[in-house]
């Protein structure tokens, strides 16, 4: 018997004790959630276990306080209790997850996109398999076109590209490079979950690569167990999978723009550097002002240094 199995046992011959009846166990990822009445009324409980934290009660469901009081619990050790359940969750399950990342953020030229990757259980296995990481540790581009191939041919996801156009309209609108990053996260996010729900897949959490401590997702919380905002998500592999499909689209929107403007020798890459500006000048040569609204992020100050130093 398993240590998880010993105090789950044990915590059921607790309730008995304590008088209540129905009793009821699932299984759940990296533990059990046990369902039991008291009063004809129902409660929930959970047990993890993991290596690093042992066993973790979580009582973050029960509402009534003469039940806190059975198990000696006062606010403040409940209250430890639900964020040592929080943070168990948070360090180790990754099955039954929506992760989400973006490419393009900082990037003057082209667009913002946000990918969004659901991993189940089998998934989980599948990208150990395949040895899907962040995409910024993939250094081949055949490697990551590769990683890319195998996560669109197994997974449910969802690619949100914010072209120039609509970024430069959503910005204008919102006047915060965040607020635009969010809305691409959530309509990635919400495909996901629309694509779950038809297939009947199962999403307990949702992960984000966190960029904003606003709370742009609480329409969300509604929909899962848990939405997670946490720096470094990538260690995450439903968050490295959404990683490695931002970038490989970021990086092929880059090749296509560069095949479009190959007659008038101009090629960009991401980031600002001096190429950059010395094509973006070049591009100006031959195309109207106006024409950056479909190709750049205005916004960003190099466009205007670029466009004062033509004056």
């Amino acid at each position: 018997m398993t240590i998880l199995e010993n105090h789950t046992k044990e915590f059921i011959k607790k309730l008995e004790e304590l008088k209540f009846e129905d009793i009821e166990i699932k299984e759940i990822p990296y533990g059990r959630q046990i369902f039991a009445y008291f009063n004809d009324k129902k409660n929930i409980f959970r047990i993890y276990h993991s290596k690093k934290k042992g066993i973790t009660e979580d009582f973050s469901q029960i509402k009534d306080n003469n039940i806190l009081k059975m198990f000696s619990l006062s606010k403040k050790t409940m209250s430890k209790a639900k964020k040592d359940a929080i943070r168990t969750e948070s360090d180790d399950y990754d099955h039954f997850t929506i992760g989400s990342d973006e490419a393009g953020k900082g990037d003057v030229i082209g667009p913002l996109i946000i990918a969004a990757v659901y991993n189940d259980d089998k998934l989980s296995e599948t990208f150990k398999v395949l040895d899907i990481k962040d995409s910024k540790l993939i250094k081949s581009f055949a490697k990551l076109e590769e990683a890319y191939k195998n996560i669109v041919s197994t997974a449910i996801y969802h690619i949100e590209v914010i072209e120039p156009e609509e970024y430069n309209k959503l910005y204008k609108v919102a006047q915060n490079i965040n607020k635009v990053l969010a809305i691409g996260h959530k309509r990635a996010l919400e495909s996901c979950l629309k694509q779950t729900k038809t297939k009947n897949k199962r999403v307990d959490k949702i992960i984000i690569d966190k960029f904003s401590k606003k709370p742009y997702f609480n329409s969300l919380k509604k929909e899962v167990d848990m939405l997670v905002e946490t720096p470094k998500a990538e260690r995450f592999s439903s968050v490295a999978a959404a990683s490695i499909l931002a970038r490989y689209t970021h990086l092929k929107y880059y090749e296509n723009l560069n095949r479009k403007y190959k007659s008038k020798k101009i090629s960009f890459s991401p980031g600002m550097n001096p190429k950059n500006i010395e094509n973006l000048n070049k591009y100006l040569d031959n195309y109207k002002e106006t024409s950056l609204f479909y190709l750049t992020k205005l916004h960003f100050k190099t466009i205007n240094e670029i466009l004062n130093s033509r004056k």
